[in-house]
């Protein structure tokens, strides 16, 4: 039975539309930020705000696991959201676009979630992973951040370039006898089980991800008000006597 020259054309035009959406992603698909990915991302995106939860066990051979919930507004779908996350593929566990779980896609340090699971507006996007450790300085009884340039996305799924600010709030459980501390305050804790304490903190304002940070461990604390301000020190107990220069506000250390 011959074909009809039309079905051959429809397949045509099927086979040169997939070949160009494929074309389009490979131009910006690359390990690292690329410039064009970048620019991209700066009209695609706006209102980020990361939901980030943390759960550190006492034992430091134990994965940390974490969730996101990521909150973005999008503005254009002719290309996919590219999530950055410097990490391998299996720290990635599930994966859910506007409450419908998806199949997770990660290339190239990147998790890219299709047009098709989006929407133009707000999207809400919840990432179930383990925590990448590169830049998680972690020790048997504390760790800290430091995600200067651009390893906040060793750490977690994130747009890691210095223009897409965004807002966080941060939950971390940790061991009961830790300090936590991170950018803002600390709003509410409670007792999980016999060993842990869930702690929650407020809103941050709009900032880059490379100065999203929280130390958490066996800290003594000092707390002191200066000029309306409440501030508080976590320290090492070998770092007494500095401790005491800060109280007492010598050598301009405040």
């Amino acid at each position: 039975m011959k074909i009809p020259d039309c079905l051959y054309l429809v397949a045509g035009i099927f086979f040169i539309t997939a070949c160009q959406q494929g074309a389009k992603r490979q131009n910006l698909l690359d390990v690292g930020i690329p410039e064009k990915m970048a620019e991209y991302r700066r009209g695609q995106l706006s209102d980020i705000h990361y939901r980030l939860s943390f759960s550190i066990p006492e034992d430091r051979g134990q994965p940390i696991r974490a969730h996101l919930s990521l909150e973005v507004v999008l503005h254009a779908l002719d290309q996919p959201l590219y999530l950055d996350f410097n990490e391998d593929k299996s720290h990635l566990l599930a994966l859910t676009v506007n409450g419908v779980e998806t199949a997770i896609d990660h290339e190239q340090e990147h998790l890219i979630i299709a047009a098709d699971v989006l929407h133009e507006g707000e999207n809400i996007i919840a990432i179930d992973f383990i925590a990448g450790e590169l830049s998680l300085n972690r020790n048997d009884d504390f760790l800290y951040t430091l995600l200067v340039p651009d390893r906040a996305s060793t750490l977690f799924p994130c747009f890691d370039q210095p223009d897409l600010k965004a807002t966080y709030q941060l939950t971390i459980t940790a061991p009961k006898d830790w300090e936590v501390l991170t950018t803002t305050r600390e709003e509410s804790h409670t007792e999980e089980k016999e060993t842990h304490t869930e702690h929650r903190f407020g809103k941050t304002d709009k900032i880059s991800t490379y100065l999203f940070s929280f130390v958490a461990g066996k800290f003594a604390v000092a707390a002191q008000r200066l000029d309306s301000m409440d501030m508080r020190f976590l320290y090492r107990e070998n770092d007494s006597d500095k401790v005491q220069v800060w109280r007492s506000g010598d050598d301009g250390v405040v």
